[in-house]
């Protein structure tokens, strides 16, 4: 799959068994095979085949919806989150013992999900041991940029890994880094910011002579000349100044990314990166897709239910059992009174559901396909 929403079973496989092998099961076997165990949502994740029943699952666990699996899949990327924790500080989401509220951005090249209040902070500057780890690091210059601003996040720690990013540095709303002149030299201003205010466009002096030039291009007079001078790549003549630091990338920052042989052979595919220069890899893709398709009810049913919480996907399911339920129930009087079933004794069953329940509720199907 080319992005899938995931979970990991920490009832399968348990984090602090010394056993312990991360792995991810899809959504549909979280409900048919998984049902009762702990699960954690991991949003979504690139290129990953489910894991339910191979040999990472220790015990029983059989996939109910695909019996014979390889033991292993090779392709599949793990991190931290199998295990339940995110972020440098090294805690689940939610954490119970984290005083502070904090919204958590996913970061598009390792996937790992960072607390706002971290992310202008590195790996070495946070305590690597779980019990230890210090929740309240934070770093007093810095602020993440408004949503609207940027379309993907890169943390520190992957452009530490690749330093070849901070070369795309002037594609970012804002950079934080710890030496604050560079980080000052690499900001690029975001219309309707908060530290400068709404911003103005740019008005240029009209000279009195501006008809004149207009006349010239018209006639072909004055016209830039054609230049054939070959695009540098940013990779070679980036600064060696330049430091690493958390980057929010703007929108179609990807399409500027170099292309080059170099870059082609010695970046990304030796850095097993080549999903930068997808389109169809961003999270953005993969939500417009699924809005954009028309299918099956079935088909219909499955986005509708990948696009909420856990929590909501367990209530929607409930809901449908307890509507199907009640609904075998009302026709039962009916077939055993040998009356036939009208539009309107339907229609009165939704209603007197709608007001018992206070709101209407939308069913929806447990999917049953494994991926």
């Amino acid at each position: 799959m080319t992005r899938q929403a995931l979970y990991a079973c920490l009832t399968c496989t348990v984090p602090r068994s010394p056993d312990f092998s991360p792995a991810g099961i899809c959504l549909a076997c979280s409900y048919n095979c998984h049902e009762g165990h702990e699960l954690v949502e991991l949003y979504t994740k690139r290129k990953f085949r489910c894991d339910c029943g191979n040999g990472r699952m220790k015990g029983e666990t059989k996939c109910k919806l695909e019996p014979e699996k390889a033991k292993e899949n090779p392709d599949n990327k793990y991190n931290q989150n199998f295990r339940g924790v995110y972020c440098i500080c090294h805690r689940p989401y939610p954490d119970p013992e984290d005083p502070v509220p904090d919204e958590m951005i996913q970061c598009v090249i390792c996937e790992d999900w960072f607390h706002g209040r971290h992310l202008g902070r590195a790996e070495d500057d946070c305590d690597k041991d779980e019990a230890n780890a210090d929740r309240r690091l934070v770093d007093p210059d810095f602020s993440i940029p408004k949503d609207s601003s940027y379309s993907e996040m890169i943390c520190v720690g992957c452009v530490k890994k690749n330093p070849f990013l901070s070369a795309y540095a002037g594609l970012a709303v804002n950079v934080v880094a710890k030496d604050k002149d560079v980080a000052a030299s690499n900001v690029v201003d975001v219309e309707g910011s908060d530290d400068d205010g709404p911003s103005e466009p740019k008005r240029r002096k009209v000279e009195d002579n501006d008809d004149d030039k207009d006349e010239e291009k018209e006639n072909g007079v004055g016209k830039p000349e054609k230049t054939t001078e070959k695009k540098q790549c940013p990779v070679k003549t980036m600064s060696a100044k330049t430091k690493p630091g958390t980057m929010f990338m703007a929108d179609g920052w990807r399409a500027e990314l170099c292309r080059c042989a170099d870059c082609g052979a010695g970046v990304y595919a030796g850095k097993e990166l080549e999903f930068l220069l997808d389109p169809e890899d961003t999270v953005h893709h993969y939500e417009a897709k699924g809005k954009e398709e028309q299918g099956s009810q079935y088909e219909n049913g499955m986005k509708a239910l990948s696009e909420m919480d856990r929590t909501q996907q367990v209530e929607a399911i409930t809901s449908y059992n307890s509507m199907k339920s009640d609904l075998m129930d009302y026709l039962k009087t009916f077939a055993e009174e040998g009356k036939v079933v009208t539009q309107d004794d339907i229609k009165k069953f939704f209603a007197a559901k709608t007001k018992s329940d206070g709101k209407n509720r939308h069913s929806t199907v447990i999917p049953k396909f494994c991926k």
